[in-house]
């Protein structure tokens, strides 16, 4: 017929090379006309390069007689769309959404115009969902187990009680959390163990376990399962199954008198984080990285139970005296005047002196002055020497800079974790403890922690760590 679909520029040039399908066109003969951004790099080539090749030249031979049948319809007229498995540009398979319509020019038909979505994940998801829909549906009657769903990241997705009596919280304020927020510190480790073993070949595994719970004890019996989705000899993690069942066959006992203190206690906590998130943002969410933090270094070096909970309860609020320091002061872009700068460093000294009347299982108090006191007496507020500061806030100190310089604030951009390790290593042993700072490089540089996770997510300080 001597027309060509790649001379039509007035319908190639409506074709916008930022939609989120790959878009391509081809001549009646197979060849490529068009192909816009997602389409070359769905194919692998360019568009040059591209135009070398026809569109069978992509097919397996499995599928060569079915898209033979479809090019057939397609130019007597019919618009087709299916979904096909293909091999794309990484060599490996997916699934697409294709749509193929005829491509017009002079009211004859001289090409076809494809629009493909890959859908591969889509449904890879929905076929596991599908095998998990009833088991869903007995999670949400049974009411004789607790039963959790966490994304592949811990997160709790699902809980099928309304609210928990061991933990006091109502399932919306589960949802979201991180398991590490629903279970005791000395739990964790087991647990995380077990997580870290669970592979597509062994997806469960049953233990028992016996957790102190804020509001209730007892002996536990738990079943972790992953659920994978497959395709190709691929498995990727959707989610975890968590089923547990107390089978201690009695009640949750009644709290000790040591146990009700430290609820009470980690309920002023939380008062006094949400006072702080409602004044600062920036200072809730450093706190709440230090936190985690210092727990990390905490745990390393094998710190008591009490040890690791001071940690955390201190770090926590460890910025509470900035409460009474004006937000303009707190959030201003530049340097600050002597005078300012003055009056920000009182903020260790009216957190201690918010906390010191309040009574606690821990002391936060003098963490929380001391922890911008230094080894060699250069520190704030009283020039403490090491002797003289807790090993709490000498972790709390070390977490305390790492995060501070590391992340952007409002009055300057983040200077990056490379930049706070070394402004650590450089003042070990003078500013700061030097094992705290060796745990603290080893947790960053052999064993890659970061804090990526709590840029994104809120911690609620009254978790058990």
């Amino acid at each position: 017929m001597g027309l060509c679909v790649e001379n039509s520029k007035e319908q190639s040039n409506q074709l916008l090379d930022h939609v989120l399908e790959a878009v391509w066109i081809l001549n009646r003969d197979g060849s490529f006309a068009y192909a816009n951004r997602l389409a070359s790099g769905f194919f692998g080539f360019p568009l040059d390069e591209l135009k070398k090749y026809k569109m069978f030249d992509f097919f397996s031979a499995e599928n060569l007689h079915f898209f033979q049948q479809i090019y057939k319809r397609v130019f007597e007229g019919q618009e087709q769309q299916f979904d096909i498995p293909m091999i794309i540009a990484d060599e490996t398979q997916h699934v697409l959404h294709l749509r193929i319509i005829p491509f017009y020019q002079d009211h004859l038909i001289v090409g076809s115009m494809h629009y493909a979505m890959d859908i591969t994940q889509q449904r890879a998801t929905e076929k596991a969902l599908d095998l998990s829909r009833e088991r869903y549906q007995q999670l949400i009657s049974d009411k004789t187990e607790f039963h959790l769903r966490l994304t592949p990241e811990g997160h709790a997705a699902f809980v099928n009680y309304e609210q928990i009596p061991e933990l006091n919280q109502t399932r919306e304020e589960i949802l979201g959390k991180h398991f590490h927020e629903l279970l005791p510190v000395e739990n964790h480790s087991m647990i995380d163990q077990i997580i870290r073993s669970l592979t597509p070949e062994n997806p469960s595994q049953t233990l028992q376990l016996h957790i102190n719970f804020p509001f209730g004890s007892g002996e536990y019996m738990w079943t972790i399962q992953a659920i994978y989705s497959k395709h190709d000899d691929d498995s990727e993690l959707i989610e975890y199954q968590v089923t547990g069942r107390n089978v201690t066959n009695r009640q949750p006992s009644p709290l000790s008198d040591q146990d009700r203190v430290k609820s009470m206690a980690v309920q002023t906590i939380r008062s006094l984080a949400r006072t702080i998130e409602k004044k600062d943002p920036y200072t809730y969410g450093h706190q709440i990285r230090v936190a985690d933090l210092a727990v990390e270094i905490a745990k390393e070096m094998n710190l008591t139970i009490d040890q690791i909970e001071t940690v955390y309860y201190g770090s926590i609020i460890h910025d509470i005296g900035k409460i009474f320091i004006p937000s303009d002061i707190l959030n201003r872009p530049g340097r600050l005047s002597d005078v300012e700068f003055t009056l920000i460093k009182t903020h260790p000294q009216i957190g201690y002196d918010i906390l010191k009347e309040i009574e606690l299982p821990w002391n936060i108090a003098n963490m929380i002055l001391e922890h911008h006191e230094h080894l060699d007496g250069t520190g704030y507020p009283n020039g403490l020497k090491a002797g003289d500061i807790m090993l709490e806030s000498r972790i709390l100190s070390v977490a305390d800079v790492v995060e501070s310089i590391s992340s952007h604030r409002p009055y300057r951009p983040e200077k990056g974790i490379e930049r706070s390790l070394r402004e650590i290593e450089e003042n070990q042993g003078t500013h700061y403890d030097a094992e705290v700072v060796g745990v603290c490089l080893k947790l960053f540089k052999e064993k890659a922690y970061d804090f990526t996770h709590f840029n994104t997510c809120i911690l609620d300080p009254g978790m058990m760590i």
